[in-house]
């Protein structure tokens, strides 16, 4: 009986330090000024399902190259604009709806299509750093946005 309570213990502790290192980096990106490759990368590899809590920034670069989001290996604390943002939502979400995006796939018309449905803001310029207040904010106004859209065209 002692060693399943401990084993239950164990992984209890193990959970909540998973769950404390996602927070950790959910908090830290709130107080960016200036957000990273890593950080939107750690955010779209956990939401796609490949990455876990406890990946490390880097490593999710590396999953987000190898199902063709990025291209090629960035450091994981180089800046990231809105437009490359956008590129890496769109892919994230699977979003469609633009023409100009689909003859011409690249961050420029990804960037003008959350423009226009809202999830970035008006005042966004595509060559600017966003905040990560700023990131967080069209990740949850993405997945919101892309699960309705999803759900309406499901019924």
């Amino acid at each position: 009986m002692k060693k399943v309570i401990m084993f239950i213990s164990v992984q209890i502790l193990f959970c909540l330090a998973a769950f404390s290192q996602s927070a950790d980096k959910v908090s830290q990106l709130i107080q960016s000024q200036k957000v990273t490759y890593g950080q939107v990368s750690y955010l779209s590899a956990v939401s796609l399902g490949l990455a876990q809590n406890d990946s490390t920034e880097a490593e999710a670069i590396d999953l987000l190259r190898r199902a063709g989001i990025l291209s090629n290996d960035i450091p994981a604390q180089k800046e990231i604009n809105y437009a490359n943002t956008a590129w890496i939502l769109v892919n994230t979400f699977k979003a469609n709806g633009s023409l100009w995006l689909k003859m011409f796939p690249s961050p420029r018309y990804a960037f003008k299509l959350l423009k226009a449905q809202g999830i970035i803001s008006s005042a966004a310029d595509p060559h600017q750093i966003p905040a990560g207040r700023d990131i967080l904010n069209m990740f949850t106004d993405g997945m919101s946005f892309y699960q309705q859209k999803n759900a309406h065209n499901m019924e």
